[in-house]
């Protein structure tokens, strides 16, 4: 996890952290988090559409449980956008 301190324009000091869901391509889970609110429903998808397929494949279960959370409730769609059977 890293850490980062930023100067805000309250001029005091506060932290947030980034969280990297891929080191070896450096995705962090805002981006992957962003392309699934965008629609995109496989981690594999999303890494084609940051740029890169994953390397190693360690983060692909992260990453899927990051989508997961994001579409909570969402009902699941095939390519065509159909909605598919439960």
């Amino acid at each position: 996890m890293l850490f980062a301190f930023v100067i805000d324009n309250h001029s005091y000091l506060s932290y947030f952290r980034i969280m990297f869901v891929c080191i070896c391509r450096r995705y962090r889970e805002q981006d992957i988090r962003r392309a699934a609110h965008a629609g995109l429903r496989s981690a594999r998808d999303i890494y084609r559409e940051l740029g890169a397929e994953p390397s190693c494949g360690r983060c692909l279960e992260f990453a899927e449980e990051v989508i997961r959370d994001v579409h909570v409730g969402t009902p699941a769609t095939d390519a065509t956008g159909a909605a598919q059977a439960a």
